[in-house]
């Protein structure tokens, strides 16, 4: 925004020098009437002539013609009364807008430390994470023996569990999120149920080896598709040369 607004020529900055102030003044009647007469005609003569424009250029006038009597300007000293209140205002709005901020970096410091102190943080992994790491677990499982027979709560028992424990002090969560944000695959392990525990079933630690295997596994396949792509932009330019 341009910063100097005698350059623009519609936008114009307030000013305590442009208020106005209602007079009322006794004028005689043939000459009220004469002037508006004059300015109805003017008007239509597409010229403007303003009674507040005529008062105020008029008392301006003879404020001069005082100073130069009195040798004291009196309308420079109202305008330095304005400039001085036009300034204080202005930092006074300065100090508010600064007051303003700081209100609201406090009531944002206040609501991260909530979200943080209150377990907003552990709530939202909760529910973000919960059934990602359960396929994870079940994928092991699967990948480590296909005909291990078992059961594992579903992420809505669990979101229904802990939320019912809120309501209700006096219930116990399947799986709670500060729990379960400790260790996300440890939590879920202990709620597996197999329903033959004298199989062969994988032990906790086969199945978060799994786990870590299967990672590790996609890591190397998205570093693999990058070497395509790669490897494909190269091929694209050999063959670019040799066409050219």
């Amino acid at each position: 925004m341009n910063k100097n607004n005698e350059m623009t020529k519609y936008l114009k900055k307030n000013r305590k020098l442009d208020q106005k102030k209602m007079i009322s003044a006794r004028i005689r009647t043939h000459v009220i009437e004469a002037f508006q007469n004059a300015s109805d005609e003017a008007n239509k003569n597409g010229y403007s002539l303003s009674l507040a424009s005529v008062i105020e250029e008029a008392l301006e006038y003879s404020i001069a013609e005082y100073t130069e009597v009195s040798g004291k300007d009196f309308l420079q000293v109202e305008k330095d009364k304005l400039d001085d209140e036009w300034e204080k205002l202005q930092k006074e709005n300065n100090q508010l807008k600064q007051e303003n901020k700081s209100l609201i970096d406090k009531f944002n410091h206040t609501n991260d430390r909530d979200y943080f102190e209150g377990g907003g943080r552990e709530i939202d992994e909760f529910h973000n994470t919960l059934t990602e790491t359960m396929k994870e677990v079940v994928s092991a499982i699967r990948s480590i023996n296909p005909d291990a027979a078992f059961t594992i709560p579903s992420p809505k028992t669990l979101f229904e569990s802990f939320y019912e424990s809120e309501r209700n002090k006096k219930a116990l969560a399947i799986l709670h999120p500060y729990d379960f944000c400790e260790s996300y695959w440890g939590s879920i392990l202990p709620l597996i149920e197999w329903k033959d525990s004298t199989a062969k079933n994988p032990s906790n630690k086969e199945i978060i080896a799994e786990i870590d295997k299967e990672q590790e596994s996609n890591k190397i396949d998205i570093n693999l598709l990058d070497l395509g792509e790669i490897q494909n932009k190269h091929d694209s330019l050999v063959a670019l040369s040799t066409s050219t």
